[in-house]
């Protein structure tokens, strides 16, 4: 990501496991922009096969700020 961390345990990483994901331990957080987009290129390994993909990221506020006129 070029804006964003992908974190296991709220710890910086480049990679995870299927696991990670099922127990709720993989996020991203944005670190570097205000930007509310952001896109992860990963590749989903096993034994059958590899399967590389793009997950585009948009973060939608949770609220409205005011802006100063």
């Amino acid at each position: 990501p070029k804006y964003a961390a992908v974190m296991v345990d709220r710890q910086p990483t480049s990679a995870f496991t299927q696991r990670q994901i099922k127990e709720g331990r993989v996020s991203v957080r944005f670190v570097k922009s205000n930007s509310p987009q952001d896109s992860v290129s990963f590749t989903a390994r096993s034994r059958a096969a590899n399967v590389s993909s793009v997950l585009n990221i948009t973060v939608q506020p949770l609220a409205n700020i005011a802006q100063d006129p």
